[in-house]
């Protein structure tokens, strides 16, 4: 713009109708629509003034960030006359409730032997270092112990029943707690599952964006590790773009968090990033597969056997013939090929004699499974 422009008024502050330019935390909010969208001013416990934003199911707040030396300024130019109005706004800078919800759960002080280790590992030097891991390694997790003693308690009391009465109630709540709900009456492969008993369809309804810009995306620029699943995602893009690859898209990205969260050594899940592409969908993984009982988002055995159940279905439900390559799976969870095996059959799966593929199997021609009662297998 080569000529001036003239200030032709300054619009007085009045606290009550000024706009607001909301900055949001830890990202950017992308284009959504108007009507999903609502904007309020709120006013927290010690009278801080704030505003909120709700934008689908998510939601977002934050105090107003006042600066009593500066005042800020929007500029709105006419273009015919060439003059321009100043307006005053406040700002806010907003997160997701999530974060908030995390930090209040955060332990207040930690115990000075914690916190002498701690400054130990951070500031001292390799033999320091050493020491301190040496002494996590030999602390013991209370739930996971506590866990560890309920389910030995439980197999006490199932081989101590009456020989007459059947234990496979009890063995099918214990295995109930790691794999999908399934049609035991099934007749056909596609009936065994409801794709929305394994993620749950709300969440499928809220990854539509996600899903479409991962369509869009070309296949190399997705923070996706898995050559197997990037194979998936290409091969959905070769075809028109339909709800049918829509939903498979989403499911390959639950599948992508599921194997983030396998494969991490990590044993507090609560700041480990398990998606690149989808928060909602790290979100609901933290809180379906760690111990439920904590407050440190701790993984657990079972959590780990849970999310590997999860994710030989939902392989299966995305390939084309209800099959997957044995192969495959080895490489991309790393876990042994008898555990593999194991935890497939209660998901109603098994490999196919004479090959290394793993198939979906109606649940009334699977053999039962033989292995000791104990909570992991």
């Amino acid at each position: 713009m080569k000529e001036k422009v003239i200030i032709d008024e300054i619009v007085e502050a009045n606290e009550s109708t000024l706009p607001t330019l909301v900055n949001f935390q830890n990202g950017e909010l992308k284009e959504v629509n108007e009507d999903k969208m609502q904007f309020h001013a709120i006013k927290y416990k010690d009278n801080t003034k704030g505003v909120m934003v709700k934008v689908n199911d998510d939601v977002y707040h934050g105090p107003f960030t006042e600066n009593e030396h500066m005042q800020n300024f929007i500029c709105i130019r006419n273009k015919e006359t060439n003059k321009m109005r100043l307006i005053p706004i406040k700002q806010a800078m907003v997160n997701n409730q999530v974060y908030n919800e995390l930090e209040r759960k955060r332990i207040a002080q930690l115990p000075a032997e914690v916190s002498r280790l701690h400054m130990l590992k951070e500031f001292g030097g390799r033999k320091a270092s050493r020491f301190v891991t040496s002494r996590e390694n030999m602390k013991v997790n209370i739930d996971m112990v506590k866990d560890d003693l309920d389910a030995t308690v439980n197999d006490s009391k199932i081989e101590q029943d009456d020989p007459n009465d059947s234990t496979s109630n009890v063995l099918v709540t214990q295995y109930d707690i790691i794999r999908p709900k399934f049609n035991a009456e099934a007749t056909k492969q596609e009936q065994i599952y409801d794709v929305h008993d394994v993620v749950p369809e709300e969440l499928l309804e809220r990854l539509e964006d996600e899903a479409k810009a991962v369509f869009d995306a070309d296949v190399s620029d997705l923070p996706i590790n898995s050559v197997y699943i990037l194979n998936l995602v290409k091969k959905l893009k070769e075809s028109p773009i339909s709800n049918q690859s829509i939903l498979h898209i989403k499911l390959l990205v639950y599948m992508d968090c599921l194997l983030n969260f396998i494969k991490s050594r990590a044993r507090s899940m609560k700041n480990v990033e398990l998606s690149q592409i989808s928060e909602k969908v790290e979100n609901h993984v933290r809180s379906n597969f760690v111990n439920p009982n904590g407050t440190s988002f701790l993984r657990t055995v079972l959590g780990t056997e849970k999310s590997i159940c999860y994710y030989i279905v939902l392989a299966l439900l995305t390939s084309e013939k209800y099959e997957v390559d044995m192969k495959i799976l080895l490489q991309d969870l790393c876990v042994p090929k008898a555990k593999i095996v194991k935890l497939a059959h209660l998901v109603n799966a098994r490999v196919k004699v004479g090959s290394d593929r793993l198939c979906l199997y109606l649940p009334k021609n699977m053999p039962e499974l033989k292995t000791r009662k104990r909570k992991s297998l």
